[in-house]
């Protein structure tokens, strides 16, 4: 599994997406999401849109998913940070987006 995870390439991307993922997830409930609970207390009939707990669930599957992923790919014999991400922020006053797994407990 880890051989096929490695060569997919997901590697520099995976943990950022791990961060922003919940992020736009949020986004896409909040703007395509219905409150399907409120509907079925009065009665009324549907909206439209896609019932916001099922978005939710294919957010939160999507987020499990990745996590596996990380985990798979994650060697515990190498020592220091794993799947390090540093990328150049607020460039002015020396500011970086930096993540890094420095192991899983």
């Amino acid at each position: 599994m880890r051989q096929l995870l490695s060569s997919s390439g997901v590697t520099p991307w995976l943990l950022p997406t791990m961060v922003l993922w919940p992020l736009a997830a949020a986004a896409i409930v909040r703007v395509a999401g219905r409150d399907a609970s409120r509907e079925e207390s009065v009665g009324a009939a549907p909206t439209d849109g896609i019932d916001a707990r099922v978005l939710t669930l294919a957010a939160l599957t999507l987020e499990a998913l990745l996590g596996v992923a990380l985990w798979c790919l994650t060697d515990p014999d190498i020592g220091g940070w794993q799947f390090r991400v540093d990328v150049p922020w607020l460039t002015d006053i020396g500011a970086t987006f930096s993540l890094g797994v420095d192991g899983l407990s």
